[in-house]
């Protein structure tokens, strides 16, 4: 587990990202490996405690600052694999991730939405997050970003999970019926009757 760690201090160190391009691929592949590690799977929750531990959150969540690359993509996706652990979750809110995030859904690259709709949907289960990602237009980004996916794929079903645990907007929902906003239709057949 040792060994582990120092390894993920190792990538983490790698993920400073300047104007070379020796420098952007260098952070690009760090977060690469860092996402593998935090994928799903055996030993994963450990992993992703280690990531924490050893401060990865903060460089990957300074990556999405990076404009459209590589690295960016990868930090989302790291970050993505890392939302599923609390310590991670906290790490990330921390770090200012959610307005970036709300922008990645608003402006990224399909996985780069996805990815960052599956961490926002990771801290809208916490109530602490809610005003944060509101404050940042994350009901209305993820709302749209169902539109945009026509109510398909990986997309919308992480936005639709992130909303469902996501405080209404005022007027409340329930007030409005199925025609509620832009989801009104989508929403009204998604849910049994």
């Amino acid at each position: 587990a040792r060994a582990e760690i120092g390894s993920i201090g190792h990538l983490v160190a790698l993920l400073g990202l300047d104007a070379n391009s020796f420098s952007a691929r260098r952070s690009a592949e760090a977060a690469a490996a860092l996402r593998a590690l935090a994928a799903p799977g055996p030993g994963a929750s450990k992993t992703r405690q280690a990531i924490a531990e050893a401060e990865g959150v903060v460089p990957l969540v300074a990556l999405l600052t990076a404009g459209p690359c590589p690295a960016r993509k990868e930090a989302a996706g790291a970050l993505s694999n890392l939302a599923a652990n609390a310590t991670c979750q906290v790490a990330i809110a921390h770090a200012g991730a959610i307005p970036l995030l709300v922008e990645l859904v608003k402006g990224g690259f399909p996985e780069e939405k996805a990815c960052a709709a599956n961490v926002l949907r990771h801290l809208a289960g916490d109530e602490q997050q809610h005003e944060a990602i509101m404050e940042a237009g994350g009901r209305k980004a993820l709302e749209l970003l169902i539109v945009e996916c026509s109510n398909e794929g990986p997309c919308a079903e992480k936005a639709i999970a992130a909303l469902e645990l996501l405080p209404p907007s005022t007027p409340r929902k329930e007030q409005l019926g199925p025609s509620y906003g832009l989801l009104g239709p989508i929403w009204h057949r998604r849910r049994p009757m």
